[in-house]
């Protein structure tokens, strides 16, 4: 049976909340979901809880998002102990950079003549994780912009005006936190970071798998990832990197199998 190891909730920037993603991959014949919600873990609970009366396995996990000579670099972390107190300071300190950022991001499109506030982006972020996302959903919502892409292309994507970068946090340090939680760090979808480069200096750093199958990621882009995972002795990891119907691929869509998961898990056993 599959498992697709890459999904968003509420917890972020999805538009699922974590039991109806849990409900939906049961309904799918998933055998396990990842949820790996931006910088924050708690989608994690929520949605064991949703799992516990079905056959369904729920893998822990978390994107870090990161940056690297101005380009962004997420990272995949599997399994790590919730519990951990160094963990979950840093997280809290990530969730408040990205609150500042959207903060910024306002702060900015609104010098721009924009009839956007903090407080229809809050009425849209909920109790969520706060990025970018839900600032492209709430211009959406006022009718600024006709869809999300939109948003990102003409306003708050890099390089457009309002565009205000994060605070900076490597890939090297992300994937130090998630070792340091137990868990197991993969770098998600190489292909759209650019990265290649960078992997070398990731494995010395900790690095243990890479996002071979991934919807942006073409035929030939995952026998590239499928020969760089197995020349660096990496796991080859995959998911749809779901957000919602609306936004991006489908739940399932890209999927792994199960022995994948159990690979991650020996993997933070060790």
């Amino acid at each position: 049976m599959p498992a697709d190891l890459h999904v968003h909730t509420t917890a972020s920037d999805g538009t699922e909340s974590p039991e109806r993603v849990v409900r939906l991959a049961h309904a799918l014949g998933l055998d396990a979901v990842g949820i790996t919600d931006h910088d924050t873990v708690c989608g994690v609970a929520p949605a064991q809880e949703a799992a516990r009366s079905l056959d369904l396995e729920v893998v822990p996990g978390i994107e870090i998002n990161t940056d690297y000579q101005g380009r962004e670099i997420h990272i995949l972390g599997y399994y790590i102990d919730p519990g951990d107190a160094a963990f979950r300071a840093r997280i809290r300190e990530l969730a408040g950079a990205r609150a500042r950022r959207v903060e910024r991001i306002v702060d900015r499109l609104r010098s721009l003549g924009l009839a956007v506030t903090m407080d229809d982006v809050l009425r849209v972020i909920g109790g969520a994780s706060p990025g970018r996302p839900h600032v492209a959903a709430t211009l959406v919502r006022l009718g600024i912009v006709g869809d999300r892409q939109e948003a990102f292309d003409r306003l708050i994507g890099r390089g457009c005006p309002g565009y205000v970068p994060r605070e900076k946090f490597s890939p090297v340090e992300a994937i130090s936190l998630i070792r340091r939680a137990g868990g197991v760090p993969v770098l998600a979808h190489p292909a759209t970071a650019e990265a290649d480069h960078l992997i070398p200096e990731l494995v010395q750093a900790g690095l243990a798998g890479l996002e071979v199958y991934h919807p942006e990621h073409g035929a030939a882009q995952v026998v590239h990832y499928r020969e760089v995972a197995a020349k660096f002795r990496l796991l080859a990891t995959g998911g749809s990197d779901f957000h919602g119907y609306a936004i991006h691929a489908h739940l399932g869509e890209v999927v792994v199998p199960t022995e994948v998961v159990a690979a991650l898990k020996l993997q933070a056993r060790t």
